[in-house]
């Protein structure tokens, strides 16, 4: 049975969980390598966890990140804007909030 169009497509996945909450390993499970995952609000903490690995296409809202002291903590992590989220979120057609 092969897929609908619809299945293959990138996905955006939107995520704002702590990385102990079933939800954030739940989409961890589903982010495939052609999707691209943004970490917000609670979310954003998972950057601060040596142990937990995020996907490729990792992204985290620079505020957030900001306003939980963990600008320092994480000097690598690529960090977007507001108005980088509203792109993401017009150039995929599918959007998954977890």
């Amino acid at each position: 049975m092969s897929q609908s169009p619809e299945q293959t497509l990138p996905v955006l996945h939107i995520l704002n969980k702590v990385p102990d909450q079933p939800r954030f390993r739940a989409c961890l499970q589903s982010v495939s390598s052609s999707d691209t995952l943004v970490l917000i609000e609670d979310g954003v903490i998972a950057l601060s966890d040596e142990g937990q690995t995020l996907p490729e296409h990792c992204l985290a809202l620079a505020d957030d990140v900001r306003a939980r002291g963990l600008s320092e903590k994480t000097p690598d992590a690529r960090l977007i804007d507001h108005a980088a989220l509203v792109e993401l979120t017009v150039q995929h057609s599918r959007i998954i909030c977890w």
